[in-house]
């Protein structure tokens, strides 16, 4: 980041964007590329540069540095080495504060330029919400190709796998699929599914509700309309005393949702009374009552 537009080899103009953690914060306003000669005769171009107008010094960031191909850089207490394919391209000595001077030649480099440690002055979950909720590790990949620039080196592996989204896990989660249950009755009466479907109109006798029975071994469905849910018990018992007549057979199971019409004390008693099991599918889960639901379809 410098403060003189007039270093600058080639400049753009970009949106204005707020750094904080330097001077209470301070706006840059463009960017392009630098060039100078080190003290060692080495000639640099620094790309990617950010014009700060309000920055008190120009400041190098030591981790864009670092990810520049085949650099390296080394601190000791008395100043700092850089080194590119093996060779001394630049040094610089040691300031307080922790900051570093860059030995640079200032004909070709009117400003001193420091060296600091620095990250990316936007919150990963701020360029998230501004690239439509962008999964993080494609962010990082328009980082590394240049797509995204002023973001130095991106985020660390470590804040891609620490990072959460509340709004994505909310919109993008989703329940597994049921799967189909290979648990069939193997007798009559063994195992009843029953639901209670509410019509959208009632009919002229005033019914509004039908109440469905559906055996699993034979697949043979009965249907009663009623006129109220709290009938539904009254319509079963009936129901019941017919079937068993019929055929002989005792009830054995009774699968229902939880819905208050079979969760009844009377009906809970008189299924006891009689050793019928119930099975009752868990809220707002109908798929764990998916033959007597398919019924009402």
């Amino acid at each position: 980041m410098v403060l003189d537009k007039s270093l600058f080899k080639n400049y753009r103009h970009i949106a204005p964007t707020k750094i904080g953690g330097i001077a209470g914060g301070i706006n840059t306003i463009g960017m392009g590329n630098i060039a100078f000669v080190a003290a060692s005769g080495h000639p640099i171009t620094l790309t990617g540069v950010l014009h700060t107008p309000g920055l008190p010094v120009n400041l190098l960031s030591v981790s864009c540095l670092c990810d520049t191909n085949n650099v390296r850089v080394a601190f000791t207490k008395h100043g700092i080495h850089i080194n590119k394919d093996g060779n001394n391209i630049a040094e610089g000595a040691r300031l307080d504060k922790g900051l570093y001077l860059l030995d640079a030649d200032h004909s070709k480099c009117q400003q001193l330029a420091l060296l600091s440690c620095s990250q990316s002055s936007v919150p990963l979950l701020t360029l998230h919400r501004c690239l439509g909720h962008l999964a993080p590790s494609s962010i990082q990949k328009m980082v590394a190709t240049g797509l995204l620039e002023g973001l130095g080196a991106g985020y660390s592996d470590k804040e891609v796998e620490k990072f959460v989204c509340n709004a994505c896990l909310s919109a993008k989660g989703h329940r597994l699929p049921f799967p189909d249950s290979d648990l069939h009755s193997f007798e009559r009466l063994g195992l009843v599914h029953s639901d209670v479907l509410s019509l959208p109109e009632r009919s002229l006798t005033g019914k509004q509700y039908l109440v469905t029975f559906l055996d699993d071994y034979s697949c043979k469905l009965w249907a009663y309309a009623i006129g109220h849910k709290s009938k539904v018990f009254g319509m079963f018992k009936t129901w019941l005393a017919k079937v068993e007549l019929e055929t002989g057979a005792t009830l054995k199971v009774l699968r229902t949702n939880n819905g208050g019409e079979y969760r009844s004390k009377a009906f809970t008693d008189s299924c006891k009374a009689r050793s019928t099991r119930r099975q009752y599918s868990i809220p707002r889960t109908p798929q764990q009552n998916g033959r007597a639901e398919r019924v009402n379809l």
